[in-house]
């Protein structure tokens, strides 16, 4: 015996209607399941640019800091300690060298405290030791200023020699820790 037409109908709708619904279902779940690949894979791309930036800044600071204590280096060596010497710098002159190299170690300071604070201990010590060569100096200046005889066997003259090698390898020290930590952060 067959259905008779109405129930043949009621059933082909319901089929088909059961159809749409699956489909439709099935449709909904596969938009979910692309829209959270794209979602996770767009968060992803985001981490990546934001740890490259953020890599790409603490190298920039440092590869800045690095410069900066180059330069110190320099004014603080046994040649510009000589060069300023036979210039016959007064103090004064002298003294705004040094505190535009202190602002330019505070810049360093600054740096390091931000992208590599396992360097501060050293850029403090740097200090120190840029301050002991501001005072033996200071004294040689004084000393020739006042007309009497400064030459190379002067105390404050030799002390000042001696921070003056000590400051380039303290600094070397300095940047070979930063080149280390950029380098960590480059290469990770």
């Amino acid at each position: 015996m067959l259905p008779d037409p109405i129930t043949i109908a009621v059933l082909t709708g319901l089929f088909t209607l059961s159809g749409v619904g699956l489909t439709t279902l099935t449709q909904v779940i596969n938009t979910q399941r692309n829209q959270r690949f794209e979602l996770t894979k767009e968060n992803s791309r985001l981490e990546f640019e934001t740890s490259r930036e953020r890599a790409d800044l603490i190298r920039e600071k440092l590869e800045k800091s690095h410069i900066i204590l180059s330069e110190i280096s320099r004014e603080f060596s046994l040649t510009f300690l000589t060069i300023d010497w036979s210039a016959k710098m007064p103090p004064i002159d002298f003294h705004n060298k040094y505190r535009d190299l202190c602002a330019k170690a505070d810049k360093v300071q600054m740096i390091v405290d931000f992208y590599a604070p396992s360097v501060r201990e050293s850029v403090e010590e740097l200090y120190g030791l840029m301050n002991c060569y501001w005072g033996y100096f200071h004294v040689v200046l004084l000393i020739e200023e006042k007309g009497e005889k400064v030459d190379y066997t002067t105390p404050s003259y030799l002390e000042a020699v001696r921070y003056s090698q000590m400051i380039p390898a303290k600094v070397y020290d300095i940047q070979r820790k930063i080149r280390e930590i950029a380098h960590s952060v480059i290469y990770s």
